[in-house]
């Protein structure tokens, strides 16, 4: 049952459910509505004075959703999307129509700034990864095909997609594996590719020598200009 109470604070749409339980409860969701919980034999009208005795309970949490729902840019694939902070059950990221939605549970508000920051960016990076590991390997074909069009042998090497702090990519040319870092997700599909290109490369020539140089140019005879574009 929906009801709406006017008090002199302003109004309130809420969600009244009568349960078997022993008292009247109030909760306020992440998105802002307001569900009450009463005992069968209550009236709508007590329920009603109920909701209107915590106006600043309600007020309260809505303003710290409204706060913390604050967009602030965030970068996918070399493109612009938005990043919303809102209050949820459980911490997780959701994406969808190019707004990436972090939920952080009630807790997570009465941490200070700084480890609330450090929370978000533990679950960005999460989601970064889980999105590097469903796309990266189209783009290790794409740079596969490079070498193999220039009749460079290498082995297909396995892929792994981790947080890294200062490479954008290893390789293991022992173990057939290239790592890349999760927050390649941010960056143009070209410089992704670029990345692989040059662990690959390293399949052929382990050091930066001219020869290593050699096979970039080759591949990717534009491998300057998108270094260029990566780390900017």
């Amino acid at each position: 049952m929906i009801r709406i109470v006017s008090t002199e604070k302003g109004e309130v749409t809420y969600r009244l459910e009568r349960k078997s339980v022993k008292n009247l409860n109030l909760r306020v969701k992440g998105d802002g509505s307001v569900f009450v919980s009463v005992p069968k034999r209550i009236s709508v009208e007590k329920a009603d004075e109920f909701v209107k005795a915590h106006m600043d309970f309600i007020l309260k949490h809505k303003m710290r959703i409204d706060k913390s729902s604050k967009m602030t840019q965030q970068f996918f694939l070399g493109e612009k999307i938005e990043r919303v902070i809102k209050q949820g059950e459980k911490a997780f990221a959701q994406f969808s129509d190019k707004v990436l939605t972090i939920y952080l549970p009630a807790s997570a508000f009465a941490l200070s700034e700084d480890e609330r920051k450090e929370l978000i960016k533990e679950i960005t990076a999460c989601w970064e990864k889980k999105m590097g590991q469903e796309l990266f390997p189209q783009f290790l074909n794409k740079a596969y095909q490079r070498f193999r069009q220039r009749d460079f042998i290498i082995p297909y090497p396995k892929i792994s997609v981790k947080a890294m702090s200062s490479r954008w990519g290893s390789c293991t040319p022992a173990k057939g594996k290239i790592t890349l870092n999760c927050s390649l997700t941010e960056k143009p599909p070209v410089c992704i590719e670029y990345v692989i290109c040059h662990e690959l490369a390293h399949f052929l020539q382990q050091n930066h020598s001219d020869k290593f140089y050699s096979v970039l140019d080759k591949v990717m005879p534009e491998h300057r200009d998108i270094k260029r574009l990566l780390n900017n």
